[in-house]
């Protein structure tokens, strides 16, 4: 029987009998089961109870399943293998899931309007009015999300909350080291007109706009995007790395570390053309797309448009005259990187 077949016959289960059944091969650790199967019940939803098939999820060992159903009285219980929750007025969307290394168990739920919490391997945060974005570390070991609390917003970290702002915009600006060490975030103040860059609970640089918060790979380095002023339709940036500030520049398109964090560069707008900086060292074309580095780092490809032509240039070299370029791949074959120009 194919993974297709077991993984259909699993949600027919489901949704014709009410109960959860999962599918353990014996004595064998490949996938489809080679041999015997046996079938193992992981729980069954209280009597008069529907399970809402689309929250379905399965931990990525297929060992563990988590779904949600509701009763007559439209109460909603989350189901994690046997372990059933207290009844809850409603269960968010995306929710319940496992995490990908650990099987950590985690939701957002609430116990009446305006009454929202996060609940991570059984253990219920604080109650908030909203709460959305709840986000493990890279290692699984931490966990944080974004709440509101009246007219005022926070992060959350282990369930313990941090200082309340007016905003906490999320895109691109919310987020954990690669080692998981660290934590940054952009927090607004409206009374200020500003927002601010906060690294592990402590503000610094304060700026009109900020986004596209980046770690280096070993963690030891952050660089962030920020908007330093506007005039009409024409808007003034600089790129801060380790808290210094470049040039400034027209919009920032791309900030990236080299694989090992020795290298930074990023990509903008000077005047009707286009910046690499590279190590503060800059180039400039009409147009350029964003730097690729080798994954051992001691190389460095990007792709340039000058007189009518896209070309590529690479340890000092410059390729033949091409029509357009897309894809740019190392010698590597499971390390490649993407040569991409703004339109």
């Amino acid at each position: 029987m194919s993974a297709k077949s077991i993984i259909g016959l699993m949600c027919g289960v489901l949704c014709y009998f009410q109960s959860i059944t999962l599918l353990i091969a014996s004595q064998s650790s490949t996938f489809p089961p080679q041999g015997a199967v046996s079938n193992t019940s992981l729980g069954k939803p209280p009597e008069g109870s529907v399970i809402l098939v689309e929250s379905l999820k399965y931990s990525v060992d297929m060992k563990h399943v988590t779904y949600v159903s509701r009763n007559e009285k439209n109460q909603f219980f989350v189901h994690n293998d046997s372990a059933v929750s207290r009844p809850y007025f409603t269960v968010f969307q995306e929710t319940p899931f496992f995490t990908k290394d650990q099987n950590r168990h985690a939701y957002i739920a609430s116990s009446a309007k305006n009454k929202v919490f996060a609940v991570v391997d059984g253990t219920a945060g604080p109650i908030f009015d909203e709460l959305d974005h709840l986000t493990f570390s890279p290692d699984e070991s931490r966990f944080a999300y974004r709440a509101v609390k009246g007219d005022k917003q926070c992060v959350v970290m282990d369930h313990t909350p941090q200082a309340l702002y007016d905003g906490i915009p999320i895109k691109k600006n919310f987020g954990f080291s690669p080692d998981s060490q660290h934590f940054a975030y952009v927090a607004y103040d409206k009374e200020k007109k500003e927002c601010v860059f906060i690294l592990d609970e402590k503000e610094y640089q304060h700026y009109p706009f900020i986004e596209d918060i980046v770690f280096s790979p070993d963690s030891k380095q952050f660089a962030f995007a920020a908007r330093v002023g506007k005039k009409d339709k024409t808007e003034f940036w600089r790129v801060v790395h380790n808290g210094r500030e470049s040039d400034i520049y027209g919009k920032i398109f791309s900030i990236v570390f080299s694989p090992d964090s020795k290298q930074f560069a990023f990509v903008a707008m000077k005047g009707s053309q286009m910046a690499l900086v590279i190590n503060n060292h800059e180039i400039v074309y009409p147009r350029i797309g964003i730097p690729v580095f080798s994954p051992d780092s001691t190389r460095l490809a990007y792709a340039f448009f000058q007189n009518n032509n896209w070309r590529i240039h690479i340890d000092g070299n410059q390729g033949p005259k091409l029509d357009n370029v897309l894809t740019f791949y190392y010698s590597t074959p499971e390390n490649t990187g993407e040569l991409q120009s703004p339109s």
